[in-house]
């Protein structure tokens, strides 16, 4: 019996190990895995901003209907941050009353996580936006413009 517990709890212990090691890597969204990307987007999401590379804090992302984008995604500081997309922010139920696209949600980070997000922009021209509904960010203005310029 002794031998049995103390198997269970190095199993535990290994579990644990190993859910910290894939909690803490780069998580990729693979459903475009083998297309080419038309556009990659650095960004870091941040207490209370998001920011591309290589732009100003909350700045505005541009992207083209149809295109494959990668949005790799960053959090440095010590609070969780998440990545909708939508129209008609809803910050009492947290969320977009119109969402960019049926098969994405969202994306949330721990402390210190990066994630890859792969979105085909769908024929959607117009003004979205990028928001995080965690507790307040929303409103603390954790939230960015996301222009969908029509097809060429």
């Amino acid at each position: 019996m002794i031998l049995r517990k103390a198997l269970l709890f190095v199993l535990a212990i290994a579990i644990v190990g190993i859910l910290t090691i894939v909690t803490n890597s780069p998580t990729t969204v693979l459903a475009h895995k083998d297309k080419v990307v038309d556009q990659t987007i650095e960004l870091t999401l941040s207490d209370f901003f998001y920011q591309a590379k290589g732009a100003a804090k909350n700045a505005p992302i541009t992207v083209k209907a149809g295109q494959l984008v990668r949005f790799v995604l960053t959090n440095p500081s010590k609070l969780v941050h998440e990545m909708h997309i939508g129209r008609k922010a809803n910050t009492k139920d947290q969320l977009y009353d119109e969402s960019l696209d049926d098969m994405y949600d969202s994306v949330w980070l721990n402390p210190g996580q990066s994630a890859e997000l792969w979105v085909k922009i769908p024929d959607k021209p117009g003004e979205w936006e990028l928001g995080c509904f965690h507790e307040e960010h929303y409103n603390a203005g954790m939230k960015t413009k996301l222009i969908i310029q029509p097809k060429s």
